[in-house]
């Protein structure tokens, strides 16, 4: 996945048994995605969904340097080491975060976006204060209940109880 003038490209890459495949989609508009979900697939990789409108995303197929097709898709996928449970809070963040930036942009409801992106991020905690600050700043309930979850583990139970 590549990112350039807020549009997104993404890229897959195969080869074996004499032929090379590449599946290009591009001038992917994040703020266009519609929902987040977990896919339930088994395997060792898990699989998270960004959802887009019907027959939004153009791919173009090429094998050997050559397009074959163009597939209109509604969505795009992210894989993750399921064995690596600190991977898929990671990834759910960022890919909120990805859909919830533009949304806020240009006008669109973001807030349960950000929101989600808040939920997981447990990395980078300048990142999860300053969204979670902008959702109280707009009256999300639910961002009210995740700070008071953040000074209940800090065992600030009186802001906690405020907060909720």
């Amino acid at each position: 996945m590549y990112s350039y003038n807020q549009l997104a490209i993404k890229s897959e890459y195969k080869k074996g048994g004499g032929r090379e495949v590449l599946a290009l989609t591009e001038n992917i508009d994040f703020s266009k995605a519609t929902a987040v979900k977990n896919m339930a697939y088994g395997g060792l990789a898990g699989t998270i969904r960004v959802v887009f409108p019907k027959d939004y995303l153009k791919t173009q197929l090429f094998e050997n340097g050559i397009l074959l097709s163009t597939v209109n898709e509604s969505f795009l996928e992210f894989f993750y080491d399921k064995a690596n449970q600190e991977q898929i809070k990671k990834l759910r963040s960022l890919l909120n975060e990805m859909i919830a930036l533009p949304k806020k942009a240009t006008g669109q409801p973001y807030e349960s976006f950000l929101n989600q992106a808040v939920y997981f991020n447990m990395y980078d905690k300048e990142k999860r204060e300053t969204h979670l600050q902008t959702l109280i700043n707009n009256g999300t309930s639910e961002a009210m209940r995740l700070k008071g979850d953040d000074y209940y583990n800090d065992k600030e139970y009186d802001k906690a109880v405020r907060c909720y």
